[in-house]
């Protein structure tokens, strides 16, 4: 490059001249001459050689010790001492044959090649094009001088500045001609070198300054300018490329004085003159444009250029299928799922084994100990008897069993091979082992039932009975009991449910015995059998089903929302909300009351937002949510909210709010303050604030509740005057304003997670919030990392991310985001504060629209129903804002300081489902009177058959009217899927894990059960329907559509 030609330079008068600025000196030639770093670099490596002074080997190298000891105990020696006794050898330094003064001896040789020579020619043209690049301005501030109040290049001054002899005159001079800064960031860079240099005469380092040019042999310049660090002085004929170029590097800012300007032409000469005294002319540019690129990409150039080889041939890498895992999956896909499937199967035997413990280790008191093994030793006497079974009597009376029900009961016994034994008196299912031969289908299916029999009411059972089987006795149904006769003994087993027939002649799974056919005696007599005694009584509050094994077992009641299910049975199922609800929790809804009335008034979702409060504060609000839960049967889940990297306000000394009005003059400080803070005071949490804001910016409050502009700059304080009056509120973010937009570097060098945000969400994994929600995401990769690192900390447990679009940054990478997070909140007062105000409908809008696209739920937040923070009902633009996220597809609205510290948080919460309904209902008529489908939404799901199987679920649930979909799953994708197609009717969504359960609670129409499921659809529908009806939740004739994700088919049926 070439620096720019300009014919004359102005001459800066200083302070005390006659004259004032002139403009009369011509441009030396020597500052057109090409910029080449390339010589400078080359030239200057050479020359630093040549500071280098040889040194040769010590006569004395190899022959002294690295440190003398002075006697015992004195001194320490570097190097080990030499052994032997005696005082004149103790603690004696050995002769070290590689030591020299602590050094190896035998340095660089004297006869090494220590100093290179340099073309002299070249190194001319180095300096040239050294004194060329000081005057190119972008040169200079590029290496690091700070130039920006000089008003010209090259700076030249008048004469009288080579008169001067003081110091503080010096100081003056570079003060008035805007040199000062630059002379200042050279002395405040002196620092102690690193390292061993600076024990060797090279103590101190320093940045350079201004380098003054004097033309005068024997000025007083250097004597005033000597002693300012980094800044040099030099005569014009002298001048050298190590003062130029420092370090190799062009660009240092000269001061010229007007003499030495002029005696540039006959020192460095001209392109046609040489110089005076070397006969030196100066290098020509060889191109008149220097851009390479622009060159290199012209078409002269590019037209006869090959062209790029873009053929990429690529070489696949063989894997070796014993080490890969993926290779194996190849060979053998059933693995990875034999695999898993032994994992869970490990895991199950493992949580099985430890609740068997955790129930044996059960502690009682000594007392209740000691009852507790008298009633055992006494109840054992009247249950156990010899080989000859002579106290069936007791047993039977305690099992309150008439003589009636056990006729033949003597048969079996000796059909089985047990000979010589008086019956029992008690109900029997003789049930053969697998390992025994077939007998007849009569004999093996012989059973009776206490239920035929019409038994009297059973006495109490012992205490120590009801303890380990934590069974409900009742008078209504007997007791369940097994036993085993083996061997000549009658031992007593756990409490179950009998197995079901498997003779198809037989009309009810159990039978009384006297009711059958009795076998006739066998021909041969059988091998002895142990036979299972079971009593066949379903027990009370228990539901009996047929488990993979054939065997009946209790299936626990079903798990549904308290509030969900009271408005099922009294207005059906037209009637349900079908948009979720979040609520704040905050100091006026943190209390049992009210929370317990935000629950049963329809929030599906408490939030604890980490901005505010501490964490202690948080654990108990979400330790109450749960409790709420248990004692209620609510099913609410937990959002915790990330504080995040924002710059916000601090907590205004402890006040609630502060009023800022119009004109007021108010102090924003990164200074830490005790409480109370000055008046008109507000501590900001960015260090860097007060350096990066201007005078001339606007700060906005809470995405524009307040306004101010920055008019003064005081160190760590930033006076603001307001010009926009406002309520301050406690940790509101900032953002700045300049020129009509938004200043983005200020959040963008804050890390998206920080460290307070790492441990609020340790905090979330211990107390076991189901979402997450994470503040100012800026990319994608943020909420990966997130997620794996939750896996890392959770230990299984199923916890959502959801991320918070509140910035342009969001914006910019919209669709990786979402893909990545389990769901997304449209924060729209911060989105407010960066992008302008009329785009944030569209904005809102094309969010809704691409998270239904890829099934994510979508959160609409911030300032809803703000008025009714202070008033008991909302403006009619707020419920209208309501009702357009409604109608946009939204799964769930949010409240933020209207529950959090409103006065009237149950109210805005009623407003809030009265408007969901009511739009709600409105849509489906407008859909329905003008026969369209609901709205269908295009994607690229992986898993195109579940996708299409609720896509056509959800049509035949419209087009044939049903009352509800029903639909069990196990991980929630299914049931996601459905909520994406916006059904008509409600969806209930079974699911076996409570955690899956609380997450499918922000899914929009969706009803989540807890029930334990088999794999037999028939079964389970059978099931759900006993519970559902017995609850008074549906009712017969009612018309479902049944689907799962283990099945994947559609049933349509009425409720029997």
């Amino acid at each position: 490059m070439v620096a720019s030609s300009r014919p004359l330079v102005s001459v800066k008068a200083l302070e005390g001249d006659m004259a004032t600025d002139s403009a009369g000196i011509p441009l030396p030639a020597v500052f057109q001459a090409p910029i080449r770093p390339d010589w400078t670099r080359f030239v200057h490596k050479l020359l630093s050689c040549n500071k280098r002074q040889p040194y040769a080997v010590s006569r004395r190298a190899g022959h002294q010790t690295s440190a003398e000891s002075w006697g015992t105990g004195r001194a320490v020696s570097r190097i080990p001492r030499v052994p032997g006794g005696g005082t004149h050898r103790a603690g004696q330094g050995a002769f070290g044959n590689m030591c020299r003064g602590g050094r190896m001896f035998a340095p660089t040789k004297i006869w090494r090649k220590w100093h290179r020579r340099v073309n002299i020619n070249l190194r001319r043209a180095a300096v040239a094009s050294a004194l060329a690049a000081t005057a190119v301005p972008a040169l200079v501030m590029a290496r690091g001088h700070r130039v920006e109040s000089v008003p010209e290049f090259p700076l030249v001054i008048s004469d009288s500045a080579e008169s001067i002899e003081k110091t503080s005159q010096a100081h003056k001079i570079l003060k008035q001609i805007g040199a000062e800064p630059d002379a200042e960031k050279a002395k405040d860079s002196v620092g102690i070198r690193p390292g061993k240099g600076k024990m060797r005469n090279r103590r101190y380092i320093n940045r350079k300054g201004p380098l003054i040019v004097y033309g005068t042999e024997g000025s007083k310049i250097v004597k005033a300018f000597r002693n300012l660090p980094g800044v040099d002085v030099a005569n014009v004929e002298r001048l050298n490329l190590l003062d130029l170029a420092p370090g190799g590097h062009l660009g240092r800012f000269v001061i010229w004085t007007e003499s030495a300007f002029k005696k540039l032409e006959e020192v460095y000469g001209t392109f046609e003159t040489p110089s005076l005294k070397k006969g030196f002319i100066l290098p020509r540019p060889k191109m008149a444009n220097a851009d390479l690129g622009r060159i290199i990409n012209s078409d002269e150039v590019q037209s006869v250029v090959k062209p790029l080889n873009k053929e990429v041939k690529r070489r696949e890498k063989r894997k070796n299928p014993l080490k890969n895992m993926a290779a194996v999956l190849k060979l053998n896909p059933y693995l990875g799922t034999a695999r898993k499937m032994a994992t869970l199967a490990e895991a199950a035997r493992v949580k099985a084994r430890n609740e068997k413990l955790a129930s044996k280790r059960t502690k009682l008191s000594p007392e209740e100990a000691a009852k507790v093994k008298a009633a055992g030793k006494a109840w054992y006497k009247t249950m156990i008897s010899d080989s000859d079974y002579t106290e069936f009597e007791n047993f039977s009376k305690w099992l309150g069993v008439t003589h009636s029900t056990v006729v033949g009961t003597e048969h079996v016994l000796r059909t089985c091979g047990i000979v010589n034994a008086k019956p029992p008196a008690i109900p029997i299912v003789c049930t053969t082992s697998p390992l025994t031969p077939r007998h007849s289908p009569s004999a093996a299916c012989l059973a009776t039932s206490a239920r035929g029999a019409n038994p009297p009411p059973p006495p109490p059972s012992p205490p120590h009975i009801k303890k380990r089987t934590r069974h409900r006795a009742s008078h209504s149904a007997p007791l369940h009991c097994s036993a085993v006769i083996s061997h000549g003994r009658l031992r007593r087993r756990r409490a179950h449910p009998p197995p079901p027939s498997r003779n198809p002649q037989l009309p009810h799974p159990v039978a009384p015995l006297h009711h059958l056919p009795l076998p006739p005696p066998p021909a041969r007599p059988h091998r002895r059998l142990p036979l299972r005694l079971r009593s066949v009584s379903p027990a009370a509050d228990l539901t009996a089903f047929p488990n993979p094994n054939g065997i009946l077992t209790a299936d626990p009641a079903i798990d549904a929302d308290a509030a969900t299910e009271a408005e099922l049975r009294e207005n059906g199922f037209r009637s349900t909300r079908r948009t979720k609800l979040v609520c704040t929790v905050g100091p006026a809804t943190c209390g049992p009351a009210e929370l317990e009335a935000l629950a049963a008034g329809g929030m599906d979702v408490a939030r604890v937002n980490m901005c505010h409060g501490d964490r202690e504060w948080h654990r108990r609000v979400i330790r109450a949510v749960r409790g709420l839960n248990e004692d209620k049967g609510f099913a609410v889940a937990v959002m915790m909210d990330t504080e995040g990297s924002e710059i916000h306000m601090g907590d205004l000394g402890g006040a609630s709010s502060a009023k800022a009005e119009d004109g007021e003059i108010w102090t924003f400080s990164v200074r830490p303050f005790e409480s109370p803070l000055p008046e008109r005071t507000i501590n900001v949490n960015y260090e860097g604030f007060n350096e990066d804001v201007r005078v001339g910016d606007e700060l906005l409050v809470d995405g524009g509740m307040a306004r101010f502009e920055v008019i003064e700059k005081l160190g760590p304080d930033v006076k603001c005057r307001c010009t926009d009056p406002g309520l301050l509120l406690p940790r509101a973010n900032l953002t700045f304003w300049r020129d009509g937009s938004v200043v983005r570097a200020k959040n963008a060098m804050l890390p998206t997670i920080s460290s307070k945000d790492w441990l609020d969400i340790d905090f979330g994994i211990a107390e076991g919030v189901d979402f997450i929600a994470v503040s100012f995401v800026k990319s994608a990769e943020v909420i990966k990392h997130l997620k794996s690192y939750i896996a890392a900390r959770s230990r299984g447990s199923d916890i959502a991310v959801i991320a918070k679009v509140e910035s342009i940054d969001s914006l910019t990478n919209l669709e990786e985001i979402i893909q990545a997070s389990d769901g997304i909140m449209v924060a729209r007062g911060d989105m407010g504060a960066q992008v302008p105000l009329e785009q944030v409908p569209a904005i809102q809008q094309k969010i809704v629209k691409l998270c239904r696209q890829l099934n994510k739920p979508v959160i609409v937040a911030s300032q809803l129903l703000e008025s009714m923070i202070e008033y008991p009902i909302p403006t009619r633009a707020e419920v209208a804002d309501v009702s357009e996220a409604v109608r946009q597809g939204a799964d769930a609205l949010m409240l933020s300081g209207e529950s959090a510290m409103g006065r009237y948080p149950e109210k805005a919460l009623n407003v809030l489902t009265s408007v969901s309904l009511r739009i709600e209902k409105w849509w489906r008529e407008e859909k329905r009177r003008e026969a369209l489908d609901l709205q269908n939404v295009s994607s690229s799901f992986s898993d195109k058959v579940s996708e299409e199987i609720c896509n056509s679920a959800a049509k035949m649930a419209n087009s044939l009217g049903v009352d509800a979909v029903f639909v069990f799953t196990k991980t929630g994708h299914m049931a996601s899927l459905l909520s994406r197609c916006r059904p008509d009717c409600p969806v209930f969504a079974f699911t076996t894990s409570t955690s899956i359960r609380r997450r499918l609670n922000l899914q929009w129409g969706l009803i989540p059960f807890r029930l334990s499921f088999s794999d037999d659809m028939d079964s389970n529908l059978n099931r759900t329907f006993s519970l559902l009806k017995t609850r008074g939740m549906i009712r017969s004739g009612d018309l479902v559509i049944a689907l799962s994700d283990m099945l994947q088919s559609i049933q349509v049926m009425n409720v029997p």
